[in-house]
């Protein structure tokens, strides 16, 4: 890796440094590179990212090409999807995340699952189609405008159900969703709001109700003009008609939402405690960028910052990470309900997560419980797998030289 320095004695270290990584990569470092945003690294997987350059192949993974035939697949998982039972919710998604020619995507859709905290415990067989729309989402828009994801999270049917907006009316609005909104979603606990700000907004959050249908089985959401108050709301000091948009668009323009999210993406995928001019500048970016998400991870996957030694080897592991990046790795496969089980007895079970704060991690994932079923499930990995035993002959570790 090429010093820190370049050319200036005022250069920033490379821990807190946006600027691009220098030449080629080593064969540890693209080790590194796919272990953050793939789940795990075969040699075949190393060996393309090497052959391409991280520009080349971050290029080809953001572009988030629909695969119909990978997508149909995994909906076979499920055997009524008009109303999926929990294990098949999981499973469907576990089919994507093992199978998929392009991890990045799953795996920035487990980062903003881990954000948004949706759990389909909330939801009865009528409403569970909901989830699978959810992940979608996610799974589609992950990579694409922040304020457009926040706009679909803030009207999506299984977000309205999770946090109370289909029960929010204009003569008794629920402040659920509008405190996770400032709290998780966009500012951070006491961050710029006030209990005054929460109230207002949770009048803007106003207008959705859900209904059944009895020919389908199932529920959903619709608008009901009657339901929204259509009334002034005075939010951050500012009085205007706001409604759901409106909100949301005052929040990121007059608060420190960029700040909020692009320190969690930084935590992610490269370490703990970013220095706050580095968080600033990641910021700065975003805006620039009109809060498109595609450039920020392209400029951020690529950065000194996360080639840097502070970012190497300094995470843990959740247990689909875990999980997923072991079948990635070595080619083998157990049936998904396997890893179903498995997962639920590690402690994060995927579209289950404990809280709307998500799964707590880190070192929450090195308790005596949690590790004992990881070892139980990699156990299960290698007998019950469906893959050629040549599998567990792949070379994990870095060769000594790269031609």
């Amino acid at each position: 890796m090429t010093s820190a320095c370049g050319g200036g004695g005022g250069a920033a270290p490379p821990a807190v440094s946006l600027a691009p990584h220098a030449g080629p990569i080593s064969y540890a470092e693209a080790q590194h590179f796919l272990i953050r945003t793939q789940f795990g690294a075969s040699r075949a997987d190393i060996e393309e990212l090497l052959e391409l350059g991280v520009d080349a192949w971050l290029e080809r993974a953001l572009a988030f090409e629909t695969d119909k035939v990978l997508e149909e697949s995994a909906l076979d998982e499920i055997e009524n999807r008009e109303r999926p039972r929990e294990d098949e919710v999981v499973r469907w998604w576990l089919h994507l995340m093992v199978r998929t020619s392009n991890p990045l995507q799953e795996a920035l859709a487990l980062f903003w699952h881990d954000h948004f905290g949706v759990s389909q415990r909330a939801f009865g067989s009528s409403q569970r189609h909901m989830m699978i729309d959810h992940v979608n989402l996610l799974r589609r828009r992950g990579n694409g405008s922040l304020r457009d994801l926040l706009y679909e999270v803030a009207v999506d049917p299984a977000m309205l159900v999770f946090l109370n907006g289909v029960d929010s009316t204009r003569e008794k609005p629920n402040e659920n969703f509008p405190r996770e909104f400032f709290e998780l979603f966009a500012l951070g606990v006491d961050n710029g709001y006030t209990q005054s700000d929460v109230e207002n907004t949770a009048r803007a959050f106003t207008g959705y109700r859900q209904r059944y249908d009895s020919s389908a089985r199932q529920n959903f959401v619709t608008w009901d003009e009657e339901r929204h108050d259509d009334e002034p709301k005075t939010v951050f000091g500012t009085t205007g008609l706001y409604g759901y948009r409106e909100l949301i668009d005052l929040t990121i323009d007059e608060r420190q939402v960029a700040e909020h999210v692009c320190k969690k993406l930084f935590e992610h995928f490269c370490h703990d405690d970013p220095a706050p001019s580095l968080v600033a500048e990641m910021a700065a970016f975003l805006r620039g960028s009109d809060y498109e998400l595609k450039p920020l991870l392209r400029k951020l996957l690529s950065s000194r910052a996360f080639f840097s030694s502070a970012s190497r080897m300094n995470q843990v592991k959740s247990p689909v990470e875990f999980i997923v990046g072991l079948i990635r790795t070595t080619g083998l496969e157990p049936p998904f309900y396997d890893l179903d089980e498995g997962l639920l007895a590690a402690g994060q079970r995927p579209t289950q997560p404990p809280s709307v704060a998500g799964w707590p991690g880190g070192l929450n994932w090195l308790g005596s419980a949690h590790m004992l079923e990881r070892g139980n499930l990699a156990n299960t990995l290698i007998t019950d797998s469906r893959a050629p035993e040549s599998a567990l002959a792949q070379p994990l570790g870095p060769r000594p030289s790269v031609a």
